[in-house]
């Protein structure tokens, strides 16, 4: 839903200032992006569903290790590995896929997407499996 406003926001302020542009040497000039490289699917995939993707999966392991270790430990290894991943490029880390200009269809040597929807769905299941696995072993009364 966040992601789906942001788009509705972006549309009505361009819109309202009068400079809506498609063209691919506008967004090459306006934002460093080459749109020539990308299709229509392509642009949902990187710009709308892997964003969504990632950032439900570092919240899902954010959950389980809150289960693990607390609440604030697992806000404080959620935002140290948010902000390792903006210094190093990995496939390890989640945080590179939130980023478009980090794909390898706009820059040489970005991350992946189709690689990053299947780390994020595996790291999903193992985190919710897991997570289960111990809540359920855990004596809570």
């Amino acid at each position: 839903m966040y992601y789906a406003a942001m788009i509705l926001v972006l549309a009505a302020v361009t819109c309202a200032i009068g400079k809506w542009s498609t063209k691919p040497d506008d967004m090459l000039m306006e934002m460093g992006i080459d749109m020539q490289q990308f299709a229509t699917g392509n642009e949902v995939i990187v710009w709308l569903i892997l964003p969504m993707l990632c950032a439900c999966t570092i919240a899902v392991v954010q959950l389980t290790i809150s289960v693990f270790a607390g609440a604030i430990a697992g806000y404080i290894v959620s935002i140290v590995y948010l902000v390792v991943s903006v210094y190093w490029v990995s496939p390890f880390l989640m945080g590179n896929y939130l980023m478009i200009i980090r794909n390898n269809r706009l820059c040489a040597g970005g991350m992946d997407a189709a690689a990053g929807i299947i780390s994020c769905i595996i790291l999903m299941v193992v985190s919710i499996v897991s997570g289960s696995v111990y809540f359920n072993r855990k004596n809570i009364l």
